[in-house]
């Protein structure tokens, strides 16, 4: 297949030890959405596995989907569809805003920053890019690496550089890296945002694996890959975001870490059991298929991982509020994705199974008088 290539090297250290630790069933793009049926249950299936290296210990896939594919300006993930990921990002605008020094336009860029939900809330002082980033100014569409900051950031430096469920997305992080130290002033700061892959095994989160999710990453292996990049990790804390994340502030240039981060490192395993990720695969696989039929509540891209991983039995259709999803189907399958309001759900006295379980508490709160049974997976 034209569109996906294999690594043979670890994207942080280059390393070509590399050894598989998990492989799930084929499957397709998790947000390629289709609104043909016949044609979303025949969509293309790419190879799913995670490899470690060796060498630094990296997690990551070895399969890289060309990201025009992955990321089109169609791309249906929003930011601001959900109210929980939007006080989430409120309270990380408050975190940036104590870090600034200057109050003028534009010393925030952010990269990833999808419909501009961020960016746009400090008004004048950010500036978004993303591949599907709004078409108004402040923003540039277009992947951001070492071309695009020589081009569109020659003389301009940024005091902060956000990447908010961003850097698992990327195959050359060296670039990415680099990038980021490009634009960023000579002590700048570059806050990343990304999925914990101690969290992934401690809460079994096999479904964040996909595609799109290149690199699984613990943060023992990024010390010295932003060393040689001449940056510095001087802090690192646990987010409840996305199932489990790490928020991390990497100093452009020389620095000092924090005992909060030291403390952090010191509490990596050493090893990790893949194996937990497959019994939950089975143990998910059971209670869908005791359920018969049933709605699903939630179209996330990891709905596409869960319903191939596990080859459960498919809900009739699922509900989602995400008006880029609404009229579409699940990925691979004929399941129609439904506003949720145009479906009477509280008179159906089925199971209803939540998929965007760390949105679980404001859907059962949205849904006071539903009849049957919630279940979150």
């Amino acid at each position: 297949m034209a569109d996906h290539s294999v690594r043979s090297t670890c994207r942080l250290c280059s390393s070509p030890s590399l050894t598989t630790v998990l492989e799930l069933n084929p499957t397709p793009l998790a947000n390629e959405l289709l609104s043909d049926p016949d044609e979303s249950a025949k969509q293309e299936r790419f190879p799913l596995l995670l490899v470690q290296c060796c060498a630094c210990g990296h997690v990551q896939l070895p399969v890289v989907v060309k990201p025009e594919r992955l990321f089109p300006p169609s791309y249906p993930y929003q930011s601001g569809t959900s109210a929980v990921f939007r006080e989430h990002l409120a309270e990380l605008h408050g975190v940036v805003q104590r870090l600034l020094k200057h109050s003028y336009p534009g010393v925030v860029l952010d990269v990833g920053c999808n419909d501009g939900t961020f960016a746009s809330m400090f008004v004048d002082k950010a500036f978004g890019v993303d591949p599907a980033a709004p078409e108004r100014m402040g923003f540039f569409r277009g992947f951001f690496g070492m071309e695009w900051a020589k081009k569109n950031s020659p003389y301009a430096r940024f005091e902060v550089v956000t990447a908010l469920n961003v850097f698992a997305h990327v195959d050359d992080l060296n670039d990415f890296a680099g990038a980021a130290s490009f634009v960023l002033e000579p002590d700048g700061l570059f806050l990343i945002e990304v999925g914990y892959l101690p969290d992934v095994i401690a809460t079994r989160n096999y479904p964040v694996i996909y595609h799109e999710h290149l690199s699984y990453h613990t943060l023992r292996p990024l010390v010295s890959f932003f060393e040689r990049h001449g940056m510095t990790m001087v802090d690192a804390h646990r987010i409840d975001s996305q199932g489990g994340s790490v928020r991390i502030f990497v100093r452009n240039g020389p620095g000092e870490q924090s005992d909060r981060l030291q403390k952090l490192i010191a509490e990596e395993p050493e090893t990790f059991e893949f194996k937990v990720l497959s019994e939950k695969m089975l143990e998910d696989r059971a209670t869908l298929n005791g359920l018969g039929w049933y709605w699903g509540y939630g179209a996330p891209a990891k709905l596409t991982t869960l319903l191939h991983a596990t080859g459960a039995e498919k809900p009739v259709g699922v509900l989602d509020d995400n008006p880029l999803k609404v009229g579409k189907f699940v990925p691979g399958t004929d399941v129609p994705i439904i506003r949720a309001s145009n479906v009477d759900l509280l008179s159906e006295k089925r199971d209803a199974v939540i998929f965007s379980a760390n949105f679980a508490d404001d859907i059962k709160a949205r849904h006071p008088e539903f009849k049957g049974r919630w279940v979150v997976l």
